[in-house]
C-alpha cells in the first residue's frame, strides 16, 4: 500500500521534472545527494556511501524507467564529487562525525530551562559559533582548568592563551561601525580574530553576518552571549572565553574543556539517534566535530 501510494505521488507530482533541462534535473540530484549527507533522514542521522549511492541509483532507475535520460549524464556532474567525498571522509581512521542539525536542534530543547551561564548552555553557544568558524579545540576550549599558552620563541617572547580571549571578538552594528559595548542589541556583525592556527595563519579575521530569520542558530547573537557571559563572571581581558558558572570554583567560573564537549555531543547523539550507551559510534563525535561540521 505504500509502495503504491508512493508510485501514485511521485506520478502526479512528476518529481522527474520530465520538461526540465537535464542540467537542472542534475542539479536537484545533487541537491537531493546534500540533503542526505547533511542528516536530513527520518532518523536524523548519517548516511553512509553505499546507502548514498543506492538512493542515488533508485532516482536514476526512476528516470530510466520512463525512458527518460539519466540526469547523471551531463558534461559536468554534480553528483559524482559528492559521492565521492563522502567514500572519502568513510575512508579516514578514527574520523569524526559532524554535528547534525537534529542534535543542535535536541541541545535547544534541552538547555531552554537552564540557567544562561551553566555549562550545557555555554557549550551549546560555542557548538552554534562553531559549526560556522570551525574551531580547532586549541582554539576555543581547554583540556584542563589550567589555560595552554603559547610556547615562548624568538617572534613570541611573552606567553599568551592559545583559544579566544575577549578582544578576539569585534562587534559592529549594520552601518559596519565598532560597538565597544556588547550589551548594545544593535550588534549585526562578529569579526573573530584568530590570534593562533596550527596552519600558523595567525592574525587572521573573519566576519560573521547575524541570522534574523534563525536567532536561535545565529552565531553572531552566540557570540554576544559568549562575550556577556564572560564578563558576568568576571574574567580578566587576558583569560579566555569559553566559561561556564561553576559555585565549586573559587573564582566562580571554570574552562569549558574537551571532554566535557564530549561527553555532551555523545550524549546528545545518543537520544537523538537512539543508540546504546555502549555503541562505538558514539566516539565518532568530539571536540573535533565543530571543526568537521563547519
Amino acid at each position: 500500500m505504500r509502495f503504491c501510494t508512493s508510485v501514485n505521488l511521485c506520478t502526479d507530482a512528476d518529481y522527474c521534472l520530465a520538461s526540465a533541462p537535464l542540467e537542472a534535473r542534475n542539479y536537484v540530484l545533487a541537491c537531493y545527494a546534500v540533503s542526505l549527507i547533511q542528516g536530513n533522514t527520518i532518523l536524523g542521522g548519517s548516511v553512509k556511501h553505499a546507502t548514498l549511492n543506492g538512493y542515488i541509483k533508485a532516482v536514476v532507475d526512476m528516470h530510466t524507467d520512463r525512458q527518460l535520460t539519466s540526469p547523471r549524464l551531463v558534461e559536468k556532474d554534480l553528483v559524482s564529487p559528492l559521492l565521492d567525498a563522502v567514500k572519502r571522509y568513510e575512508s579516514v581512521p578514527n574520523r569524526r562525525d559532524m554535528i547534525y542539525d537534529s542534535m543542535v536542534s535536541h541541545m535547544l530543547q534541552v538547555t531552554a530551562g537552564l540557567q544562561d551561564d551553566c555549562l550545557h548552555s555555554a557549550i551549546l553557544d560555542w557548538i552554534i559559533l562553531g559549526r560556522y568558524g570551525g574551531f580547532r579545540q586549541s582554539e576555543w576550549c581547554q583540556t584542563s582548568q589550567s589555560i595552554a599558552m603559547t610556547r615562548p620563541s624568538l617572534a613570541l617572547t611573552v606567553q599568551e592563551p592559545l583559544a579566544f580571549i575577549p578582544s578576539d571578538f569585534a562587534f559592529f552594528d549594520s552601518e559596519g561601525r565598532p560597538l565597544p559595548d556588547v550589551e548594545d542589541d544593535s550588534v549585526d556583525m562578529v569579526e573573530l580574530t584568530w590570534r593562533f592556527q596550527k596552519n600558523s595563519n595567525n592574525g587572521e579575521r573573519i566576519p560573521f553576518k547575524r541570522d534574523y530569520s534563525s536567532p536561535d542558530l545565529c552565531p553572531v547573537l552566540a557570540a554576544v552571549r559568549i562575550r556577556r557571559r564572560a564578563a558576568r563572571l568576571g574574567i580578566h581581558s587576558a583569560s579566555t572565553l569559553a566559561v561556564y558558572s561553576d559555585p565549586k570554583s573559587v573564582t566562580g567560573y571554570s574552562y569549558i574543556t574537551a571532554n566535557q564537549t564530549a561527553a555532551f555531543l555523545r550524549t546528545t547523539a545518543q537520544k537523538v539517534f537512539m543508540l546504546d550507551s555502549k555503541d562505538d559510534r558514539l566516539q565518532r563525535w568530539s571536540c573535533h566535530s565543530l571543526r568537521v561540521t563547519a
